[in-house]
């Protein structure tokens, strides 16, 4: 029996958990299109908390190495240090192409975030067993969503950096700033720790509520302007009048480096590419209406032809075309969307 776990440790660990993996399926529940799924979140969770596994070594080693204070070094040299190991794979799925909006990266960090400050919280909760339960609250309602909301600011800051100037590694570094910078201030303490938890509550809930709130509304223009410019452009090319749009203009300008038989797949890619584009943005309005997403036989026949084309044309084509498929992170996102759908 003495290895059950007391009342008052089952509350210290609610207190302490509870908060930032609610505030996580709230950040779930309010994005209406859906873009992350479950398996996801749990492992971005999986990696937060590897990250925090990660902290406890590389802090030690520089506060051993340099002979910072500790409390220096918490205030100035941790958050950067925790921020930077949070933000690995959510820099990894941005440049990958399958964080295509400023919301999936705020949910991605926020999960990163929670996994982090869910093995913090556990390491603590064990080291100190007899600790008041108003230390728990703090924890949980401050400490841990810091954790979460400082990863969520990395990510949302970054992606739209990336998204209105371009790739390269200093939209991260930009992105770091403002992170850091949160987590360093909560760390600081200057006010009382109840007034410092209440503060960074009511400071997530105005930055994520913005968030959100302009995300979807660029996601609905987004959606209604590229479908119609898709379906403009699939029209003009079934129609046979693809020669007098710019990708015609374009492929035809080319089609002198390569086989007939290669500039006819080009044009067949292209195509394809147009249908797989559509289809993903219908998903995405159904997803809002709330209606029941399925994926045909016709949709996977298309995935199955797109992966042969991509064979068939071969990597110079591919690369000399990519401008007609990649204009935005947002194309080649939601061609990942297809993809992905194709295969559950």
């Amino acid at each position: 029996m003495d290895m059950l776990p007391s009342l008052d440790m089952v509350w210290r660990g609610l207190y302490s958990l509870a908060p930032v993996t609610s505030f996580l399926l709230a950040l779930m529940v309010m994005e209406t299109y859906r873009l992350i799924r479950l398996q996801s979140i749990a492992i971005g969770i999986l990696v937060g908390g590897l990250a925090a596994l990660s902290a406890v070594f590389f802090n030690g080693l520089v506060m051993s190495t340099f002979q910072i204070p500790f409390q220096t070094y918490s205030n100035y040299g941790a958050p950067v240090v925790e921020e930077l190991l949070k933000a690995g794979l959510l820099i990894y799925l941005i440049e990958r192409g399958k964080v295509g909006f400023a919301i999936d990266a705020t949910i991605y960090g926020f999960a990163l975030g929670a996994g982090f400050a869910l093995v913090e919280n556990s390491a603590y909760l064990l080291q100190l067993e007899d600790a008041p339960l108003s230390l728990w609250i703090i924890r949980g309602f401050g400490t841990a969503i810091m954790h979460g909301g400082a990863t969520a600011l990395f990510g949302v800051t970054s992606k739209l950096i990336i998204d209105r100037q371009g790739g390269g590694r200093w939209p991260y570094l930009v992105g770091l700033i403002p992170a850091a910078i949160f987590h360093s201030l909560y760390n600081h303490f200057f006010f009382p720790p109840l007034i410092n938890t209440l503060l960074t509550l009511l400071l997530l809930l105005l930055l994520l509520g913005s968030v959100f709130y302009i995300g979807e509304r660029f996601m609905r223009q987004w959606v209604s302007q590229g479908m119609d410019t898709d379906l403009d452009s699939l029209q003009q090319v079934r129609s046979g009048k693809m020669s007098r749009t710019n990708a015609g203009k374009f492929l035809i300008s080319i089609r002198s480096q390569f086989p007939p038989v290669v500039v006819l797949d080009m044009v067949a890619l292209y195509q394809l590419q147009l249908e797989l584009a559509v289809r993903a943005k219908a998903i995405l309005m159904m997803r809002e209406s709330d209606m029941p997403v399925v994926i045909t036989p016709e949709d996977r026949d298309r995935v199955r032809e797109w992966h042969y084309l991509q064979k068939s044309v071969g990597r110079t084509a591919l690369l000399m075309m990519s401008p007609l498929f990649y204009g935005s992170r947002q194309d080649v996102w939601q061609l990942q969307m297809m993809l992905k759908e194709a295969k559950s």
